[in-house]
């Protein structure tokens, strides 16, 4: 086990890895993707499981990630995030994962009618519990340091390395026999909180795969008449609480916008290739 510390020290982490005997790395530069990428280079195992310092891994987990990666063109699998409080004494099996989180094992490729948008809009998994194969980082860039927390577009870096990986070629799978509990926010008004913020990254992070993707423009314009247009939003009976979502949602809009344009441009993609075969050899 390895406990990457993001960020400045705290005098905390250290000594609780070393009374607890597993491994420390500090990674000073803050940035959740920095922090995988300086992780996967600090181990030598096959493969690279990710979890959260909050989130709570049932007794199987690692196993029901590992056991996906026997077909040589898996290169990536995700579980099952439960709420923690709905934790009880004893762990929740597979068989009780509610039908809404998805209790279905998906494999998912180029050939996958929808793979665009399950790699790209969470049809995969999320960062609180995936797997990577250590053969991946040789092969794709590895984490984006533009996304996830502390970067500027504070999310998708997981969705973006399932989808870099299957448009190389490779498999993603989905198991519901991995499973982790991550505490759950805290009441309707941080819920509509994360919802607007989530919006405005869904915006930036659909611009910048328009402009460095564009093979996938056709893709990413079904996904976003689908999610606009595809399902009659509920009618309130409140008009004018109707009226100030609508409001806060073009405001989210808007906020994206101007978040993708803010994003740092990205290296040339043979560049980001070669950069990263220079950090896993030295």
């Amino acid at each position: 086990m390895l406990v990457v510390e993001n960020g400045d020290a705290d005098g905390r982490t250290l000594p609780l890895c070393e009374k607890l005997g597993v491994r420390y790395l500090h990674s000073p530069i803050i940035g959740l993707s920095r922090a995988r990428n300086d992780g996967a280079r600090a181990c030598s195992t096959e493969l690279i499981a990710y979890t959260d310092d909050d989130a709570l891994p049932h007794e199987d987990w690692l196993e029901g990630l590992a056991n996906e990666f026997h077909e040589p063109s898996v290169m990536a699998s995700a579980g099952v995030v439960l709420p923690l409080d709905c934790e009880t004494a004893q762990a929740r099996r597979p068989a009780e994962i509610p039908a809404s989180v998805g209790r279905e094992r998906r494999v998912v490729d180029r050939t996958t009618a929808d793979w665009f948008a399950q790699t790209n809009f969470g049809g995969v998994g999320i960062g609180t519990n995936m797997c990577f194969r250590r053969a991946a980082f040789e092969l794709w860039p590895g984490f984006d340091e533009r996304l996830g927390r502390g970067a500027p577009l504070n999310s998708a870096e997981e969705h973006f390395a399932f989808f870099q990986l299957v448009l190389r070629g490779f498999k993603c799978v989905y198991t519901p026999r991995a499973v982790v509990s991550h505490p759950e926010p805290d009441g309707l008004e941080e819920l509509q909180r994360i919802h607007y913020k989530n919006l405005s990254n869904a915006v930036a992070y659909a611009g910048l795969l328009w402009s460095e993707f564009p093979e996938t423009r056709g893709a990413l314009l079904k996904h976003l008449w689908s999610r606009t247009f595809g399902e009659r939003r509920k009618v309130r009976a409140d008009r004018d609480h109707a009226m100030n979502s609508w409001r806060k949602e073009l405001q989210a809009i808007a906020d994206g916008i101007r978040l993708f344009w803010k994003l740092p441009k990205p290296m040339r993609r043979e560049a980001l290739i070669q950069v990263t075969q220079a950090q896993n050899i030295s």
